[in-house]
Formats: structure tokens, sequence, C-alpha cells
């Protein structure tokens, strides 16, 4: 392993189209926290890298330990939560830039 980091990271929903957050009815689901993209980012530079955090016993959780799977970040040190949820955040379309 050249590098592990440490952190949270969440579902972050994104509004499909501009507008009024209250009125946005689809949303785009993407993998958000600067920890897990970082190390995704190593790999994808051909670093080993790892990343460590809790995440709940929850599809999300679920969802975001495959995708960095899927990346090649060892997640073997990642703990499920079964007391609570993984985290969401809802991002304005105009600030998701």
């Amino acid at each position: 392993m050249d590098v592990v980091t440490i952190g949270e990271s969440m579902a972050v929903f994104t509004p499909a189209s501009t507008g009024l957050m209250r009125q946005a009815v689809t949303f785009t689901r993407r993998i958000g926290g600067a920890e897990s993209s970082v190390a995704v980012s190593l790999v994808r530079l051909g670093y080993r890298a790892g990343w460590i955090s809790r995440v709940g016993d929850d599809e999300f959780g679920k969802a975001i330990v495959a995708f960095l799977q899927g990346e090649w970040v060892d997640v073997s040190q990642v703990k499920v939560d079964k007391e609570a949820p993984t985290g969401i955040y809802f991002k304005d379309k105009e600030t998701a830039k």
C-alpha cells in the first residue's frame, strides 16, 4: 500500500435540471467525499491506495464500497455500522459545477 486515506464518503444527489431545489423531481446520484476521491485518483495514477471509513449498513453504503472496489481502491478496513446510516448530501445544480 502506497497511500491510505481516512474520511467520510456519502451519496450526493444533484437535481437533473436547474431551478429551485424544492421543485426538483429527478436527481443524479454520485459518490462524494474528498478522501475517497483522492484514493481513486491515486489508483488511476498507478499508486496502491486504500480508504478507511465507516458506512451504514444500507444501500448507499454498499454502493460506495462497490464503487471504490470497482476502482481498485483497497476497502478492507471499511467498517459497516448497523446503527447509523450512510450520509447523504443534496447539492444545487448551480453549485455542482
